[in-house]
């Protein structure tokens, strides 16, 4: 597996610093939908600022957070990988979110991209609805 973040480069050093802490959280919460007891190790996890951003939007901010080459096994079922999708998408939002002034929103997408389809007209990734939330509070259910 390999877990990656990709944050706007405006988003302050100490909130990279803290995504870039989120490894050991991370590995915690994923353990119990995808039965991974060997942690990730240093080629597996990432922080990256984004190539690009739009100045134009200047309150609003993105993250990106994508778990990918995730083995399709027989012991985790369909929902184990929905349920590993939100409980990550709670870990990075609780870290992101203490960060974010009042004024901003940020909108953060995460997904797992699985090393096949899921079912047998299924799709290889596990994603929901972009989430926007502020300083205060998230505006969308995720």
């Amino acid at each position: 597996m390999k877990l990656k973040a990709n944050v706007d480069d405006r988003f302050p050093e100490e909130l990279v610093r803290t995504l870039n802490a989120i490894k050991p959280h991370a590995a915690a919460v994923l353990q119990p939908f995808l039965k991974n007891t060997v942690g990730m190790g240093p080629a597996e996890f990432f922080v990256q600022h984004c190539d690009l951003n739009n100045e134009a939007c200047a309150a609003e901010q993105g993250c990106v957070v994508i778990l990918s080459q995730v083995s399709i096994t027989d012991s985790r079922a369909p929902d184990d990988f929905r349920n590993a999708r939100a409980a990550l998408a709670n870990l990075y939002i609780e870290a992101i979110q203490k960060y974010i002034r009042s004024d901003q929103r940020v909108q953060m997408t995460v997904s797992i991209h699985l090393d096949g389809p899921l079912g047998k007209t299924g799709s290889n990734l596990v994603e929901g609805a972009p989430v926007w939330f502020t300083g205060l509070k998230q505006s969308l259910p995720q």
